[in-house]
């Protein structure tokens, strides 16, 4: 195919095509509206999204759990992926820009995310009641365990790009960077807000805009402390500091976090709005700039 005089033309064809026959047209228009990149910027970022997340094997089961599982289920599922996708698309376009090798990409990336995300893996010892039970919830929709798992983990896999990059700039294995990136994850409580932030209306273009916007103060809020204490000889001393400084604060948004919860859970239907989260972005990052 590299020899062909066309090849870059075919290639770019059949990636353009994979990225609206899995993505969907709609997707493709919001990730120009998210990111404000080139056709040929998103479709990279997809193609380096798909490989290094190694997504085949979510659509091959996606495929195979046809007319066996209810529809919404299967719905509900490829929506999980394509999210995954997103995201990844996202975060790549945010942290490179239009500077993404596609080869070189997939080759820095992979080992560390499927180091951590793999079975038994990081990610999977540090959430494990969290992945119990969204796995258990699955299973009890018929999936099979193994079918459970993979897409239980797939809202990480982005989240482990985090940690493999913070790993490649200051020069540390990614076991390390990840130990201390997922408990300052788990300190800042962005697990719920992730899981609410998802649950926000994608209406319009606005909508879009502000769940865009609060991802992305997400990733700065755990950034920033994350940058403050990897720069310092002895990390895990600094992040331990860190916590005892603002274990007052750090409090107070957990016991606001339960209170939403304790309010909302009467009612499925009955969501955190994004005026409140956006509350809490605000206390969180005024938070981690102290």
């Amino acid at each position: 195919m590299t020899e062909h005089r066309l090849h870059r033309e075919i290639i770019s064809t059949y990636l353009t095509n994979s990225v609206v026959n899995r993505l969907g047209i709609e997707a493709l228009f919001r990730l120009f509206e998210e990111t404000d990149q080139s056709l040929a910027t998103i479709v990279r970022g997809y193609a380096i999204s798909r490989d290094v997340f190694n997504v085949s094997r979510a659509w091959q089961a996606l495929e195979a759990l046809d007319n066996q599982v209810e529809a919404t289920l299967l719905l509900n599922l490829e929506l999980r992926l394509r999210d995954a996708l997103e995201r990844g698309v996202v975060w790549f376009i945010n942290a490179f820009g239009q500077n993404l090798q596609v080869a070189d990409m997939i080759s820095r990336f992979s080992d560390s995310v499927e180091k951590l995300t793999k079975q038994s893996g990081f990610i999977e010892q540090q959430f494990a009641q969290y992945l119990q039970e969204d796995t258990e919830r699955l299973m009890q929709k018929d999936l099979s365990d193994n079918d459970a798992t993979l897409f239980a983990m797939l809202p990480y896999h982005v989240d482990a790009l985090d940690a493999a990059l913070l790993a490649e700039q200051y020069e540390r294995p990614v076991d390390e960077i990840a130990t201390l990136y997922f408990e300052a994850y788990q300190v800042l409580q962005l697990d719920w807000m992730m899981d609410n932030i998802a649950n926000l209306p994608q209406q319009d273009y606005w909508d879009r805009r502000a769940r865009h916007a609060l991802v992305n103060e997400l990733s700065r809020s755990l950034r920033l402390p994350m940058d403050a204490v990897l720069s310092k000889p002895d990390a895990k001393q600094a992040f331990s500091e860190w916590k005892a400084r603002h274990v007052d604060q750090l409090a107070a948004v957990t016991t606001e976090m339960n209170k939403l919860d304790e309010l909302h859970s009467n009612n499925e239907e009955d969501q955190i709005g994004l005026s409140t989260l956006s509350v809490l972005m605000s206390e969180l990052s005024g938070l981690v700039t102290k």
